[in-house]
């Protein structure tokens, strides 16, 4: 047992890794179709590594977003999917970018919600890359980073309802609206207006609610943004 022991020992000692991070920006990680007229947008993507990148981009629609039966649809058909998403796969050289363009097809009766999965892969079998091969005392392994990026597409006749209800030391945020909202720089102070505690931000979809522990029985502010939209608002946490 001592001498296996000793064995494993060696063994990890041997096998120092090496890791090397692929690295790609995105211009934009949130793009929103607020307005109705615009069917079209560009971002953009950037190798910032110090070696090729083999990326892939994989929209998916997000149906019943915020809710528990929320779930991620692969549609391959663009025209079905109602996002038009091109190209799919890049190959970018170091500091190198390529754009890419979104394209909004169908009409826009209502808001739809797609996430852009933007990855870097592996490339082809038998591919030249600049990576050093793996030594005799290590093992070359590539951690592959990416983004999952929001894509909004709202509807002609945009509107958020928030509305707010207590249950016991919680306040119940719900949208009855058609489109959704992004509430952030929340705040909650005593009845006196001290001791002000921060409440977290959240985006919330059309139909979806969200419930967050609140401390007092006063009411709560947030900042509310639809699309290009931003405001201060009020509810009551009574």
């Amino acid at each position: 047992m001592d001498g296996y022991r000793k064995f494993l020992l060696v063994l990890m000692g041997l096998l120092v890794v090496h890791t090397a991070v692929a690295g790609i920006g995105l211009s934009e990680v949130i793009v929103d179709f607020s307005d109705p007229r615009k069917q079209r947008h560009d971002i953009w993507i950037v190798n910032d590594g110090k070696e090729r990148a083999y990326i892939t981009i994989e929209p998916a629609e997000i149906v019943n977003p915020g809710r528990p039966d929320e779930k991620r649809v692969n549609q391959p058909d663009p025209e079905k999917r109602g996002l038009l998403v091109s190209p799919t796969r890049l190959i970018l050289e170091p500091q190198q970018r390529r754009m890419v363009r979104l394209v909004v097809l169908g009409n826009r009766q209502q808001e739809r919600i797609y996430r852009l999965r933007v990855q870097p892969v592996a490339p082809p079998p038998g591919t030249e890359t600049d990576q050093p091969p793996p030594t005799r005392s290590g093992i070359a392994i590539k951690i592959l980073t990416g983004y999952d990026a929001l894509v909004i597409v709202r509807p002609r006749e945009a509107r958020a309802g928030i509305e707010t209800r207590r249950e016991g030391d919680k306040l119940v945020f719900r949208n009855t609206g058609n489109t959704n909202a992004l509430l952030f720089n929340g705040k909650q102070c005593d009845a006196s207006g001290k001791n002000c505690k921060d409440l977290p931000a959240m985006r919330l979809y059309a139909g979806a609610s969200k419930t967050i522990p609140v401390p007092y029985r006063t009411p709560v502010r947030y900042e509310v943004m639809e699309g290009t939209d931003r405001r201060q608002r009020e509810f009551p946490g009574s």
